[in-house]
């Protein structure tokens, strides 16, 4: 969306939905504070030791397989 509408009008939409972003934004920060984590060092051990898994893997789990030679899905060719 543009900032200005033709005539050099200010596109008021924008602005409102980027107000509206920005709050759920700040809320929720807000609630996020209310949390005290301490870390689990037997988690973070954990997490630190996993194998990362290729792109190929990624979509294989999901069971969205990627299109081949740079095909995109959806495309006629």
């Amino acid at each position: 969306m543009a900032d200005d509408l033709e005539g050099n009008r200010v596109n008021f939409q924008k602005w409102c939905d980027k107000f509206k972003v920005i709050r759920r934004i700040q809320l929720l920060q807000q609630a996020a504070n209310a949390y005290d984590l301490e870390p689990d060092e037997r988690f973070g051990a954990w997490f630190q030791a996993m194998e990362p898994i290729s792109v190929h893997e990624s979509h294989h789990a999901l069971g969205d397989e990627p299109s081949h030679s740079g095909d995109h899905k959806g495309s006629s060719s």
